[in-house]
């Protein structure tokens, strides 16, 4: 992957060292630590924090430093309210644009179809594994040609892949993700939206049941 610069490179390596679990929630970013570590200066460094903390991955506490945001059942329920909301009225404009092509979401599905779980524990190669099953959300949001809305999903997609990251098993993931992503392509081809929304619900309230169990 290729940056603009020093910044987006940084805002990079932190947002998947915290989505993998290789920064603890909670745990204080040592500013002289890691501008040692990453080899930049300090400057740069708290523009990343300024830009994760957009992100709900960093906290900011003044007068003791910057913190890895904590995980909470609360704050997971609230990430995948939007992103049911934010989902679903991406299949209404769909709709109301009439846009009956999807080749960014038949690609994706081929994709997840070749996927295999992941056989080691590092916890890059599984973020990788969780980031390919949720492209095809991105993809569902990208088609329906909203900036403003492919924005919004992007502002929670680093929470949202951290939450799955860390609490959804892996085995069954991708066929169950696959099932559900093929059945909501045949009804949105078919112009059944209400019926591909009820798809879509049932598929993110099934990964938000999984999180939760877990987290409880």
């Amino acid at each position: 992957m290729e940056f603009t610069g020093v910044k987006d490179g940084t805002v990079h390596y932190l947002r998947l060292q915290i989505i993998a679990g290789l920064l603890s929630p909670g745990q204080k970013l040592n500013e002289i630590g890691l501008s040692t570590k990453i080899d930049i200066s300090r400057a740069p460094l708290r523009e990343a924090f300024r830009l994760l903390e957009n992100e709900n991955l960093v906290v900011s506490i003044p007068r003791k430093g910057c913190y890895v945001r904590q995980l909470s059942l609360e704050d997971c329920e609230q990430i995948f309210q939007a992103r049911e909301m934010i989902e679903c009225f991406a299949v209404n404009l769909i709709r109301d644009k009439g846009i009956t092509e999807f080749p960014l979401l038949y690609a994706d599905l081929k994709q997840t179809a070749a996927l295999e779980i992941p056989t080691d524990s590092d916890p890059l190669t599984k973020y990788e594994y969780c980031k390919n099953i949720l492209n095809f959300h991105i993809k569902l949001v990208e088609t329906s040609e909203n900036p403003r809305l492919i924005q919004f999903f992007q502002s929670i997609f680093s929470g949202l892949a951290r939450y799955r990251l860390t609490y959804e098993p892996a085995v069954g993931l991708a066929i169950k993700s696959y099932t559900d992503h093929e059945q909501f392509l045949k009804l949105i081809k078919a112009r059944k939206y209400d019926q591909a929304k009820d798809n879509l619900k049932s598929h993110i309230q099934w990964a938000l049941t999984n999180i939760t169990n877990e987290i409880k």
